[in-house]
C-alpha cells in the first residue's frame, strides 16, 4: 500500500470519486445533509444500473451482465457443459 492518500492505492474509487465531484456535487446546492446523501444514494444507483462505463463498451452495467449472461448460455449449448471447473 502507498501513503496515505494516493490515489494509486484504489484507481477504481478515486476515478469513481472524481465522476461523483464532477458530474453531482459541483453542479448542484444541496440545502440539507439528507437532501445531499438523497442525491448521492440516487446517482450512486444510476451509475451502477444505467450509466454506461467505458470499460464494459459503453454499455451499462445491467446491460453487460445481460450480455454476458447471454454469450455463456450460448456458449455453454454450443459446447454442452459451462465450460467451468466442478466444485
Amino acid at each position: 500500500m502507498r501513503r496515505t492518500g494516493s490515489a494509486l492505492d484504489n484507481a477504481v474509487s478515486e476515478s469513481f470519486n472524481s465522476t461523483l465531484e464532477f458530474d453531482l456535487l459541483s453542479r448542484h446546492h444541496f440545502a440539507t445533509r439528507e437532501q445531499a446523501r438523497h442525491a448521492v444514494s440516487a446517482f450512486i444507483d444510476e451509475y451502477n444500473t444505467d450509466r454506461g462505463h467505458s470499460i464494459n463498451g459503453i454499455l451499462s452495467p445491467v446491460d453487460y451482465e445481460r450480455a454476458s449472461a447471454t454469450q455463456r448460455a450460448t456458449k455453454q449449448d454450443m459446447y454442452g457443459h459451462s465450460g467451468g471447473t466442478a466444485a
